[in-house]
């Protein structure tokens, strides 16, 4: 069933009937584990969809269309053009998230959020850095970077033409649906612009918008989308710089945007080494439902390195997956979880090929409690997401 915390609104419940009416595509190509040729099909807009499917592929499928067709509400009506792959993939309304999970489908969210509770003290904010994140922030602090809060309109011009447009399209291609100037501006308005500056001039950016006691960092902009730039780590800069905003402004908590739902994102992945709390993207309408139709074998090698958050009926997991030639110990599976488990997440599913020792499993339900499932395939897997997740 849907999300609890999900809204709708008249203009999102329209919208979602729109996409009932799906263009379709089948994909053939090497995939992302060991380039077996992995066939897919994908029901819905190509450029929504694109972000799974390069991490899939990368850029090494041969994409063919095949018509339109209506996403059945129901989970019921079978896609022809789906009979002979190994992966179907359709986007669907989030009204439909609990037919298609009882239908046999992991739902996987368009986005997911990032966030947390504010924290006055540097020193307690950080108290539980781990080494990557030690390393960030004596990166930070050692960039020399001038911090300039601002509620100038042509700042905020410049920062959409010269930093928000070009990083969007570098960072997200043809699967961003860009925000209009007039929404930014319109965050702008609620909040101010932080620009990170060198030598005077700006190189990052972001939009912060104030909403009480809750600030959030809306958009995030890279000048000219620099990728050198942006191996500098301004976008932890930025997160870095808001929180100390809003610890100063005692703020209580701080939000800061959405990004992908692959837990090797880059950006996810930073998002969770800053400690930030994973949670439902409350704007999106839309979701991808995957169902695996191939062999056990190529299940385990392309999600070993494409793990996923699902939506849940009972909020957001993750799936990840480790092929192995013996039952995985104690030591192995407490890193598959520490390597995937991000805070706010309300499960986590871990598939191993060869199972886990009886004992393993006990261990990990002492340590992690039922949130954490272990499986040895993937019909346990979608068992346990349909009852337990």
């Amino acid at each position: 069933m849907p999300d609890p915390s999900v809204r709708w609104n008249s203009r999102q419940a329209a919208f979602a009937l729109l996409r009932m009416w799906q263009p379709v595509h089948r994909y053939e190509g090497p995939h992302s584990g060991a380039g077996g040729r992995l066939r897919a099909v994908h029901t819905g807009d190509p450029c929504r969809g694109s972000y799974l499917i390069e991490a899939l592929y990368g850029d090494a499928a041969r994409r063919e269309a095949c018509g339109r067709t209506i996403v059945s509400p129901s989970a019921r009506k079978p896609n022809d053009a789906a009979s002979d792959c190994d992966l179907e993939l359709i986007e669907i309304s989030r009204l439909y998230v609990g037919r298609y999970i009882r239908a046999g489908y992991f739902v996987i969210p368009e986005w997911v959020e990032f966030g947390r509770r504010v924290i006055e003290s540097e020193e307690d904010r950080y108290a539980d850095a781990r080494k990557s994140l030690k390393s960030d922030l004596r990166a930070v602090r050692r960039a020399g970077l001038e911090v300039r809060t601002t509620r100038d309109r042509g700042d905020f011009e410049l920062f959409y033409r010269e930093m928000y447009l070009p990083f969007t399209r570098a960072r997200f291609g043809a699967g961003i649906i860009e925000k209009s100037r007039r929404r930014l501006r319109r965050e702008f308005r609620r909040g101010f612009l932080l620009l990170l500056l060198r030598d005077h001039g700006p190189v990052a950016g972001g939009i912060v918008a104030i909403e009480g006691s809750t600030v959030r960092l809306t958009t995030i902009g890279v000048w000219q989308g620099s990728a050198e730039i942006l191996r500098e780590r301004v976008s932890a800069a930025i997160d870095y710089h808001v929180h100390d905003w809003a610890a100063k402004h005692k703020k209580q908590y701080i939000g800061v945007g959405h990004t992908r739902p692959l837990p090797r994102d880059g950006i996810y992945f930073n998002k969770r080494k800053w400690q930030m709390e994973i949670g439902p993207d409350l704007d999106g309408v839309m979701n991808i439902a995957l169902k695996w139709k191939g062999s056990e074998h190529m299940f385990l090698d392309v999600f070993q390195h494409v793990p996923f958050v699902y939506q849940g009926e009972r909020g957001l997991g993750v799936l990840c997956v480790r092929p192995s030639e013996h039952r995985l110990q104690c030591n192995e599976a407490r890193k598959l979880i520490r390597t995937h488990w991000t805070t706010g997440l309300r499960s986590l599913i871990a598939v191993c090929s060869q199972g886990f020792a009886a004992e393993v499993v006990e261990r990990m339900r002492e340590e992690h409690g039922p949130v954490v499932h272990l499986c040895a395939d993937l019909v346990t897997a979608m068992h346990v997401y349909r009852r337990f997740c």
